[in-house]
């Protein structure tokens, strides 16, 4: 414990918690203290006992944490070579963010299961990239979210990843990776839980899954989805997608792929069965390519 501990007590949902203050992170210095925290029982006289300090603190949750709401990036159980700052756009957030780093969340409740992975991030170096991790940080990875150089250090951009179905209460582990001394800064995260909308359904015809797609855009989300690189729509399971590849006479533009002749050639047939199995092919080729790409986490490809 640091030579002054400021303690304080607070009675919360039945239970009892000792606040103090510690120098164990400094290496004893009493006036680099960080808080602590001690979860204890009254003397069946109403005194409190005598408490020693530990590393583990409150060893059970008052609560599990609901990932699918926002959850700001200093919401930390236990964190490693991390700091914060503010500002008066964001308000606090993670920062001083170098390789190996990590924080850690303790009971968060995935529920029925989670998809996707968003964060807020800025970055004027080379950027890194976010281990999502279950129970350690070495622990069961559930995807990885790419972070790049957004064009600085309070642009802020929200980039998502696909994770690996996961369903219970568990301590998440954001572990963070890159080659540069300071990587990003790191303002929130969420998750995007397995529930499907209408325009997911492929008992649905494409008329119904555009019309209810449509429906649930905004005017800005539907702008931006005209350009030929769109940026992901997390709330809605939508990915980050390149759109360039004009298709018209094979899958252009991607390693190994059938090319077929220029459209004014293929024109001159005057077949459209030919045509039609032409273009099947093509889309065929596309799909098949498109899977091969996200099993390999590359999610910017052109398509």
């Amino acid at each position: 414990m640091a030579f002054t501990n400021h303690p304080g007590i607070i009675d919360y949902k039945g239970k009892a918690y000792f606040f103090y203050h510690t120098h164990a992170l400094s290496g004893g210095e009493g006036f680099k203290r960080s808080v602590s925290l001690e979860q204890f029982e009254y003397n069946a006289d109403g005194t409190i006992p005598m408490l020693l300090p530990t590393q583990e603190g409150v060893k059970e949750s008052v609560a599990a944490l609901n990932p699918y709401k926002r959850v700001e990036a200093e919401t930390i159980a236990w964190s490693e070579g991390l700091k914060t700052k503010s500002d008066h756009e964001v308000g606090i957030y993670v920062t001083h963010i170098q390789n190996g780093d990590f924080l850690k969340v303790r009971s968060v409740d995935f529920g029925q299961g989670a998809r996707r992975f968003s964060a807020s991030v800025a970055s004027v170096s080379k950027g890194g990239s976010i281990e999502i991790r279950l129970g350690a940080v070495d622990g069961t990875l559930l995807g990885v979210c790419e972070v790049e150089n957004t064009g600085g250090w309070q642009n802020w951009k929200t980039v998502s990843s696909k994770i690996k179905k996961t369903k219970g209460v568990h301590d998440v582990y954001l572990v963070f990776k890159g080659s540069e001394d300071q990587l990003f800064n790191f303002d929130w995260w969420q998750f995007v839980d397995a529930q499907s909308f209408p325009f997911q359904n492929p008992d649905l015809s494409s008329e119904e899954r555009a019309k209810d797609l449509i429906s649930r855009l905004t005017v800005e989300e539907k702008a931006a989805l005209l350009c030929d690189q769109s940026e992901a729509i997390p709330r809605l399971g939508i990915d980050r997608f390149n759109w360039w590849s004009e298709a018209l006479h094979g899958y252009a533009n991607n390693d190994d792929v059938t090319v077929f002749p220029q459209p004014i050639g293929m024109a001159a047939s005057f077949n459209d069965e030919l045509l039609f199995r032409i273009f099947d092919a093509t889309s065929d080729e596309a799909r098949a390519l498109y899977h091969e790409s996200q099993r390999r986490g590359e999610e910017n490809r052109r398509f």
